[in-house]
């Protein structure tokens, strides 16, 4: 709901916005797929299995508007749907999310399933606030808490993604 427009609009606007000025394509990547996971994990929250990624650009698709333009638009529609409570809406604008930031992969080269895979081994290679995970495991979770990283976690234990071998050859 509310919560998933908020980490969208902050994926979107304040980390892939900058990316795409700055032409940082490593921060691109990653940003195109953090909107992807938290698009679905969305869709699971609502007991709906995402599509597929797709694997190449669907050429019925005109590619005259951006990436970035094409996210912002089906953010607002998403946006509108959770505001409203229609969930066919919020399922079709989460399913769009995740093909625009795939199909924005495609366009740079990049195999969606491949930058995926680093990412989830980068979230997973982390370790929660110890402070947090002792409240949490005694059920003291607040509503709408955010899980915190470990501050104090050994940085050589921290994955970092490597998107060179996710592009196409």
């Amino acid at each position: 709901g509310q919560k998933a427009v908020e980490k969208l609009h902050e994926e979107i606007i304040e980390e892939l916005q900058p990316a795409v000025d700055t032409n940082d394509i490593d921060e691109i990547v990653d940003a195109l797929n953090d909107t992807i996971v938290i698009a679905v994990g969305e869709l699971t929250k609502l007991g709906i299995k995402p599509n597929p990624l797709p694997t190449k650009l669907s050429p019925e698709l005109a590619l005259e508007q951006s990436t970035l333009a094409k996210l912002v638009e089906r953010l607002t529609i998403f946006r509108e749907a959770v505001e409203s409570n229609i969930p066919p809406i919020m399922i079709n604008a989460l399913h769009d999310i995740i093909i625009v930031s795939a199909e924005g992969l495609l366009e740079l080269k990049y195999q969606p399933t491949l930058t995926l895979k680093q990412v989830v081994k980068t979230i997973s290679s982390r370790e929660q606030d110890p402070i947090q995970a002792a409240a949490w495991a005694t059920g003291n979770r607040q509503p709408g808490e955010k899980w915190k990283k470990n501050p104090n976690q050994d940085p050589s234990t921290l994955y970092e993604a490597d998107f060179s071998t996710c592009k196409f050859k």
